[in-house]
């Protein structure tokens, strides 16, 4: 298991945890990751790894299925990683995915790298949301969201863990998905002073901070 407050101790700010996978598998511990995670403080969302040979709007209506009553401060995102699918059919499986998932989560994007993004502009499918995929080093030139920039050893989780930025916070409605169980209340116990300052130094145009990957 995931030990969520040391994985806010390393100075992440954020989790994307896998939820589900084709019209089948669901995390066993999805509830239970998103649960702590928040509770430690971080900010939550959660990805659905597409099977091209399983239909769209079956896996859409299956991740939402999945995350019924959760907050998610970031979203729902469609993994694109499984080749095998020719480039006509690219547009009415991810459509067909993304509309399901939107009737109950406003906010839905794609996780992909170059190669895939590349062939979603070459068959003329819109990406609403980009968690883009470079681990070159280099700041990605890509109009992105999400940045997954590499992987490294995270305090809390066993092994290696894919790493992400959050480059842009402030571009869409927080959260997205209806508040059917609470958030977790966090107190700040900081002096007047700090938290005055912590509000003051916090700007808009900064990013969110660093967060983490786990795989389901």
């Amino acid at each position: 298991a995931i030990d969520w407050e040391a994985v806010a101790g390393d100075g992440m700010t954020f989790a994307l945890v896998k939820a589900t996978q084709g019209v089948g598998y669901v995390n066993p511990w999805l509830a239970r990751d998103l649960d702590e995670a928040r509770a430690a403080g971080l900010l939550v969302g959660a990805y659905h790894f597409v099977t091209p040979g399983d239909d769209g709007k079956a896996q859409g209506e299956h991740v939402v299925s999945a995350l019924v009553g959760q907050v998610l401060d970031l979203g729902v995102w469609l993994d694109w990683e499984l080749d095998g699918l020719a480039d006509w059919a690219i547009a009415p499986l991810f459509t067909a995915a993304y509309d399901a998932v939107t009737e109950a989560r406003p906010l839905c994007g794609l996780y992909g790298g170059a190669a895939w993004v590349a062939r979603f502009h070459a068959a003329n499918v819109p990406i609403p949301h980009l968690w883009y995929a470079d681990w070159t080093g280099a700041e990605p030139t890509q109009d992105c969201m999400l940045w997954q920039s590499g992987h490294e050893m995270v305090d809390g989780i066993p092994g290696v863990v894919d790493v992400d930025e959050l480059l842009k916070p402030r571009g869409v409605d927080l959260p997205t998905a209806p508040k059917a169980r609470p958030a977790p209340a966090r107190v700040d116990t900081r002096p007047d002073e700090e938290r005055a300052e912590a509000a003051r130094t916090n700007s808009p145009d900064e990013r969110d901070g660093q967060g983490t990957t786990p795989a389901g």
